[in-house]
């Protein structure tokens, strides 16, 4: 909301802060909380939906960007809109959305995690012995994992290093790949290609957000037949290959003159 109602580049700024302290956090804790949440059985697909949902989303916002930029400086209803939809979507959360059974064991609130359980479950009807049985079987589980006493700190030692390094290594093939730039910058760079004009500057966006979300649905029904560590590579490498083609052709085009040039 500090966004769309800014009007100087400090009020433009102190919004996106907090909106980057808020996507940090949430990108962190969504996967974790539906992990918790989530069936055993069909955790993996729970968490791949998430990022099914995000990129859905990206076309949709691009789309509105689109249709608000046709009257003059409404882009910045984009975020007003996005703002209030977020609360109404935040109230709901609030009243639908229950503590993980994880968390509220965590409390001691041991009958409320055993309601949770029941409500959720899938297969079958869950009786309350049996669902008392789960949170003890949590219960447990946690004590076990809390007697280790983990602190941050074990997150490098020797038995964790190697896991560490892959994970980290991973996020930054992925981040320094370049997709982000083309992503935020796509309208900039299809404009100075001369491809789009005006309000069809967003079509190439909207586009590759609607790749992207297909690629998304397609993963669910290949993940397990052709393997998570294999898809990762090869749409990483893939990602990076397409980035240096699409790079190349810019340059070949304008010249670095025109793409370094102030839009």
């Amino acid at each position: 909301m500090l966004v769309g109602v800014s009007v100087n580049y400090a009020m433009c700024i102190a919004g996106r802060t907090v909106i980057g302290v808020a996507l940090g956090v949430s990108s962190m804790i969504a996967p974790v909380y539906i992990g918790e949440l989530a069936p055993k059985e069909l955790r993996g697909q729970f968490i791949t939906f998430n990022m099914v949902a995000i990129n859905l989303a990206m076309p949709l916002g691009y789309t509105l960007v689109m249709i608000l930029n046709i009257g003059k400086n409404c882009s910045q209803w984009a975020f007003i809109i996005n703002s209030l939809l977020s609360m109404i979507i935040a109230a709901l959360l609030f009243m639908l959305v229950p503590n993980s059974p994880r968390d509220l064991i965590y409390r001691g609130k041991l009958e409320e995690a055993k309601a949770v359980i029941q409500k959720l479950n899938t297969t079958k009807d869950l009786s309350a012995n049996e669902a008392a049985s789960q949170v003890e079987s949590l219960k447990k589980a946690m004590q076990s994992e809390q007697a280790l006493s983990p602190k941050f700190s074990h997150l490098f030692n020797a038995n964790n290093r190697k896991s560490l390094a892959i994970s980290c290594m991973l996020q930054v093939a992925k981040q320094s790949s370049g997709f982000s730039a083309l992503q935020y910058f796509s309208v900039y760079l299809f404009k100075i290609l001369g491809l789009t004009k005006g309000h069809a500057s967003y079509l190439p966006i909207i586009l590759l957000g609607l790749v992207q979300f297909l690629a998304a649905v397609a993963s669910l029904g290949i993940i397990d037949r052709l393997g998570r560590k294999r898809l990762l590579l090869v749409s990483v490498l893939a990602m990076a290959a397409g980035l240096v083609v699409l790079g190349g052709s810019f340059v070949a085009i304008t010249g670095f003159d025109q793409v370094n040039k102030p839009s």
